[in-house]
């Protein structure tokens, strides 16, 4: 079970083992992918307190190297409350940090939706560890 007090990344295929990195080559028309998406949407939306179709699809799908945990701006938003209500901090400042640590430039250099560092928002959400920075 994933600690509610954390951001969580996108699935991994392979458990984010770097010495095993691919995805799971199921494709598309695949039973076995569908019933693993449809397991996950169930899984995060119960998770996250929220309705099953505003699930993001980054949160159901894995990357291809299956070692990639960014997530989008709308999944980091959708954890919010949950990581603000285990941490005992407001939304307000959840979303001000996302704000900040979102990657701008991944939408101009890719052209593609602007992704969240989850690294950058995960340290200053925990106060007292070693990577703790004030925003």
């Amino acid at each position: 079970m994933p600690d509610p007090k954390w951001f969580q990344p996108r699935p991994s295929a392979n458990n984010y083992a770097g010495d095993s990195s691919g995805a799971s080559n199921l494709g598309p028309n695949s039973d076995d992918l569908l019933k693993a998406v449809d397991d996950r949407r169930k899984a995060v939306a119960e998770f996250d307190g929220v309705d099953p179709a505003s699930v993001p699809a980054d949160a159901l799908t894995a990357s291809g190297s299956g070692l990639d945990p960014h997530i989008s701006v709308a999944y980091a938003k959708e954890q919010v409350d949950r990581v603000a209500k285990e941490r005992n901090l407001s939304a307000d400042t959840l979303n001000r940090l996302i704000d900040k640590y979102t990657r701008a430039w991944w939408a101009v250099r890719t052209r593609s939706s602007p992704r969240s560092g989850l690294r950058a928002v995960r340290a200053p959400a925990s106060p007292g560890s070693r990577r703790h920075r004030s925003p």
